[in-house]
This record gives C-alpha cells, structure tokens and sequence, in this order.
C-alpha cells in the first residue's frame, strides 16, 4: 500500500522513508492495520470481525448509529478518527483520486432532535461547505469537496497536521506559554478575524477558544471547526443563532446579538487563557496577579478586547492588530530582549556540538566575562519553532544545495546584525584573547558599526562563548535569512542590488550607503533588504561563519530535525556572501561556501546565536 506524506500529502512507495516530493519524514503506517484498529475501537458488536464493513461511531445515548463507510463516495478511504464532538467527527482519510491526504469532516444528528431542528443543522452545515469553498487564507482550512452518505453530511477538506492549542497548553503550560509565543499567534488569529470580518457579508466565527485554533507543524495557526459560523445577513436575522462556549462568547452572544467584535471579545478571553493558564473569570482584579509576565499594557489591550459593552472593545481585528504590534512587533520585526546569562546556568554552552580547541587565547578569563556579558549588547531576534525549506531545487543553485529538503527546527534567537568591531573590540580588551590574525588591521576610528572581519572560525566561536551564545548552524541561519516558503532572497525572488552590499551595487545619492568605498559597511545600511524575520546584511557585506562543519554531500543524509553538520571534516561553512563577490550566485540564501577553521579574510564576520 501507498505511504502517504502528512507534510504535502503526496503518495509514495510502500517501502519510501522519505517523501518523493518534499523530502519530509514518512510516518511508517499500515493503512489495512489502520482500518482494522478503527474498526475495533469504533465498531460494536459483529462488525468488530469485519473491517470492511461499515465503521459506525459509539456515539453518547440517544444518539444515531448511522453507516459511516471505510470508502465514502468510492474516494475517500477512512484512515482513523482525529476527533469527535457532540455534533460532528473529523477524520483523516486518503483521497484515491487524487494520491492525497486530506481531513473528512462528518455531522451527526441526535435522534431526539426536532425535525425543524435536523433540517436547521443540516442547513449550517451546508452553509459551512458553500462558506468555506470560497474562502481563500492561508490561516483557514480549504474545502473542495461537499457530499452525503444517508442521512450523514461530509466535507472533504485540506488535512491540518498539527495540534490544537489547548493541547499544547496542557502539554507546555507553565502554567501559562511564554508571552512572546502568544503574542504572534494573536497577530495571525487577528489577520484572519479581519479578513473574515471584512468580506461583503461580514463572517462572526462565534466560538473561538484553544480547542479551535490548531498549529501547523509550519508555524501557521489554523482556525478550525467552521460548522458555527455564519455570515451576518443584515436583513435575515441569522444573526441571532445562540452558539458558542461558555468563558469565551460575551453577553450578547447569549441572547443571540452576535457581531464582529463579539469575536474580539472570545480572542481576549482565549489570549487570557494561554497566558495565563487558566479561564478568565469576572472578578479577576488583575490579569497581572494571575500572571506577572503579562505587562501594564498587555493587560490594558485584553481588558480592553474583554470589555462588556461592544462599544468599549477594539472596534475591529484591524485596530487591535494595529495595538498589539506597537506592544510586541507582531507583524513586523520581532527584536526580542535575551535575558542575562547567570554564571552557574551553563546548558546553552553545554548545547553547542562536540568541537576542537578553539583556541590556546580561549583563558579562564573569556569563560568568567561570558557570565557577565549578556551577549555584549547585540539585538535578538526570536525564530519560532517550525518547518523551513532548506536548500535549492533541481536545476537551481550549486549541487551541494541539493536536494532541497524540509527540516524542523526548535525556536532559537539569532542576532539582528552582524557583530560590529566595537563589540569585537570590547571581547579583546577584557578578555586579552589571542585570536588566530590581527582583527584590527583595517579598523579605522568610524568603523566601529561594521561587521568585524579578519576573524576565524575559531575566532568567532571565542567571542560567542564569552558573549554567552554559540554561532548558528547553517539550517539556523538559513532559516533566519529566507523564512519559511523557501524564497530565494531574503526580500522574495527577484533579484535587486539594491538591496544588499556587493561588488556589483551601485553608489551615489539616493543609496543607502552613498558614495562609500568598496568594502564593508556599516550593519543595517540595507534596511530593504532584510529577511522575513527581520533580520540585516543576511545577504552580502560580509560572508559569515557557521557552527557546522562542511561537506557538499552532507543535505543526501542530514536529519530532518535540529541538523547540526557532518561529524568529521577540517573545514568549517560560510553562509550569505560578501561585498567583494560580483556574482550574485553567492548571494543567496541557500548558497554554501567553506573555508579553515583557522582561516580569516577580510570579508568574512558573522552572527551570534542563542539555541
């Protein structure tokens, strides 16, 4: 049987470890084990014995046990049940068409309900297929398929691999998720909110909570289980359906008043609950007693979102996207704050991979100042845990790019610039490091906000032990310069000169860097040039060095999560080009090169990273 890739659903042979089309890591899953186990858990009675017959759900007392077959509409091939509610059950299933996986979504009526109420319920969910049909977000599930089976109705949607954030709240909450973490799934969940209250007839979501909101193993929140929502016709009076849950929907939700900024309100409750670990309840003084990490002005937008009178809540997803990026960037460059790195909390140092002696200068001395020295000022930008595609495709880059393969990566910090020579300069003077070459050669008195250069790798790794940090590995790095959709550039796939600092750009008044001489300049000069996360000069200026080792073949067998380099080789990788190099094959985000470990140039640097 096929092995299907839960990362792009694309088929594969039965006997394939790794998808044919992404490279992702394929689930070893037996799809005739898999229906049989379906069938025991799910089955009652003789049909246990069969699992071709129909699978049946023990649904609660009252309820109907209608057919729901192992093969719906002679395409869908039923694989296991992700989840079942009182009204409906989600399946993951094969599209026989299409060599795909994809989510089945299934409504269950209970026996004692009224006719008039059937005929309601079979109605939403039919409003849900049309709904959902001509929807297009990359936050919101895609259906392209509606069909019945008896009295059943399913839909036939993009399958969601993730996990929903009450999970990961049971799982990680301490007892709340870590401000920063939150804050960017706000920003995703209002863009979302805004674009389903902005259509021509506005749609109210009406029951948004964890249990609601999925995690795509890419980073993306998905906002799941539409069968509620409703498009707010004016005239209709459809507006006053009473649907949601209770702790989340507000006052006018329950008598049927539902608006757009009743959405808002569910948001604040849910942002409450992820912070803080628990439900908001009325009477709560301070969402700060609950949670000291929730700031003054975080606290004043969700009280604000929380508000019992429409009227006093944000008046839009827009206007409260707007006040939660001028709190925490979401949305644009997130520059996050690294705490100090205490003297006796030495696991981040413990995390860097086996390597040589950097150096007979690494003293007692360098590894006492790393204590005191919070990575000596430099500016941390978080990249959230997730999925990236690394490398380049075929016909595209150099043969050690490929093949370009997805990798998961844990959330990790990595410096908005390059190190600057003034922090390279402090490192020296209070550390009395005896680096591999003289740093300051070419350091004149203005240079002291450009990226240092005659540095080894052995060089670098000094300054990051005693700064606290480790250098990035190459997937770290390649991540932070091109984001997640694999672009070629930081800034997309087009190629603009303009835009970094290289051989060939172009000098004069309206440049960011003006008439300057060819070489280095200083870190940030290229502000239309940075990645999607926000970082600069991840393109040119100067190459920079990176934790692994290097070996061109090394992406044919690299792991598909937290690679760290080939275990042996002499050489030591360099990412992003420089500004001597004129050909811009080298100044990409996949592009590799390598050099000694003890080698220095004057147009190699690099960048501080915090695992």
């Amino acid at each position: 049987m096929p092995v299907f890739c839960t990362q792009c659903g694309k088929s594969n042979r039965d006997r394939a470890r790794f998808c044919s089309a992404c490279g992702d890591a394929l689930e070893r899953h037996d799809i005739e084990d898999s229906q049989a186990e379906l069938a025991q858990q799910n089955l009652p009675g003789d049909a246990q014995a069969n699992p071709q017959a129909p699978v049946q759900q023990n649904l609660p007392a009252g309820a109907v046990a209608g057919p729901a077959p192992l093969i719906l509409e002679n395409r869908y091939r039923i694989v296991s049940l992700i989840k079942k509610g009182g009204m409906g059950a989600v399946y993951r299933a094969e599209d026989t068409r299409l060599d795909t996986v994809c989510a089945v979504k299934e409504l269950m009526i209970d026996a004692d309900i009224k006719p008039e109420d059937r005929a309601k319920y079979a109605g939403w969910f039919i409003r849900e297929a049309k709904l959902l049909a001509v929807l297009d977000h990359p936050n919101l599930p895609k259906v392209f398929d509606f069909f019945t089976s008896g009295e059943k109705y399913y839909l036939a949607m993009t399958f969601i691999d993730g996990e929903d954030l009450h999970a990961i709240l049971e799982r990680d909450g301490r007892p709340g998720l870590p401000v920063p973490t939150v804050l960017e799934w706000a920003g995703q969940i209002l863009k979302v909110l805004d674009y389903l209250h902005s259509m021509s007839s506005p749609i109210i979501y009406r029951d948004l909570k964890p249990q609601n909101i999925m995690l795509h193993r890419d980073g993306r929140i998905m906002l799941v289980d539409f069968g509620i929502a409703k498009k707010l016709l004016n005239e209709s009076g459809a507006g006053r359906t009473v649907i949601g849950t209770m702790g989340y929907a507000p006052a006018e939700q329950w008598i049927g008043r539902a608006e757009p900024r009743s959405d808002i309100y569910s948001l604040g409750a849910t942002l409450f609950h992820l912070l803080a670990g628990r439900h908001f309840e009325t009477g709560v003084k301070s969402m700060r007693s609950v949670n000291p990490e929730i700031s003054a002005e975080l606290e004043s937008i969700l009280n604000k979102a929380m508000s019992d009178s429409p009227d006093d809540r944000y008046s839009s997803a827009a206007e409260m996207l707007k006040a939660i990026e001028s709190l925490s960037g979401v949305g644009r460059p997130r520059h996050i704050a690294v705490p100090p790195v205490q003297a006796a909390a030495t696991p981040r140092q413990a995390a860097v991979p086996a390597a040589p002696p950097v150096s007979a200068g690494m003293s007692e001395a360098v590894k006492r100042a790393s204590a005191d020295i919070p990575l000596n000022g430099s500016e941390m930008v978080l990249i959230p845990a997730g999925e990236f595609l690394m490398g380049s495709a075929d016909g595209q880059g150099e043969e050690a790019e490929r093949p370009q393969h997805r990798v998961y990566l844990d959330a990790f910090h990595i410096s908005a610039y390059p190190v600057t020579n003034e922090q390279y300069e402090r490192f020296m003077e209070e550390t009395n490091y005896q680096a591999d070459s003289w740093w300051a050669m070419d350091l004149d008195d203005d240079k002291g906000k450009h990226p240092v250069v005659h540095v080894s790798w052995n060089d670098a790794m000094a300054y990051c032990r005693w700064a606290g940090g480790t250098l990035p590995t190459e997937a770290r790095w390649e991540k932070a310069a091109r984001g997640v959709d694999g672009r070629i550039y930081p800034w997309g796939n087009e190629w603009d000169g303009s835009r970094c600092n290289w051989a060939g750009r172009p000098n004069g008044p309206g440049h960011p860097c003006g008439d300057c001489e060819r070489g280095t300049t200083p870190v940030g000069s290229f502000p239309a040039g940075i990645s999607p996360y926000g970082l600069y000069d991840m393109i040119g200026n100067v190459w920079e060095w990176c934790l692994d080792r290097y070996h061109f073949e090394y992406y044919r067998q690299s792991p598909q999560k937290n690679p760290e380099g080939p275990g042996k080789g002499k050489d030591r990788s360099l990412r992003g080009g420089a500004w001597i190099n004129d050909d811009t094959k080298f100044l990409r985000c996949a592009s590799r090169a390598f050099s000694s470990q003890d080698s220095s140039d004057a147009f190699c640097g690099f960048r501080i990273c915090l695992p």
